[in-house]
């Protein structure tokens, strides 16, 4: 059962704004002095509704591959920030995060964002002078990808001192599963 209506208004149905100048006169924008959006969102969300489902990822065909609650994100935000503060990443540091949408992707994200970096998501089809290019113009400090993309990072930016792959990680890299995995389940 659906709880919004999918029927259209009828033509005689009045309008929800009435007066344009009074809505504009009386709208507030409560702004906090501190705002977070993986801690104020995501952990609350985790904290109200720990088994809502929050994320379904699917193959190319549809079929559903993982499935992640409110808390399951809320964690792997947890971990995958732990793991970026203890190889350096900071708050303004910019993240290259190269993946498809697997859990790995929220992850990567929300880590980043939970520590106040900088998370530059990037479509798996950029080429190393497309990657080259981001990492000019950013200064980003590290990379998250997969084995396919490990190789373009490796050609984009040879020196990258913080590299981490999903899936493996080739010579040079860091397996974002160990060290995520590692990182417990602390407060970052």
């Amino acid at each position: 059962m659906s709880i919004v209506s999918l029927d259209r208004p009828a033509r005689d149905c009045a309008p929800r704004l009435a007066d344009l100048d009074r809505e504009r006169a009386s709208y507030r924008v409560e702004v906090p002095e501190r705002f977070n959006a993986v801690l104020d969102i995501v952990e609350a969300w985790a904290s109200e509704d720990p088994d809502a489902l929050a994320v379904l990822s699917l193959n190319a065909v549809g079929d559903v591959v993982a499935e992640q609650s409110a808390a399951d994100l809320a964690r792997a935000s947890r971990q995958a920030a732990r793991a970026l503060v203890d190889l350096g990443v900071g708050k303004g540091d910019h993240v290259l995060v190269m993946l498809p949408r697997i859990p790995e992707w929220y992850a990567a994200l929300f880590g980043a964002m939970r520590i106040g970096a900088i998370p530059i998501p990037s479509p798996n089809l950029l080429t190393s002078k497309d990657l080259a290019y981001r990492f000019e113009q950013t200064g980003a400090t590290a990379a998250i990808t997969d084995e396919a993309g490990t190789l373009k990072v490796d050609e984009a930016v040879p020196g990258l001192a913080t590299r981490l792959c999903v899936g493996g990680a080739p010579d040079g890299w860091l397996s974002f599963e160990e060290r995520c995995g590692s990182a417990g389940d602390g407060e970052t």
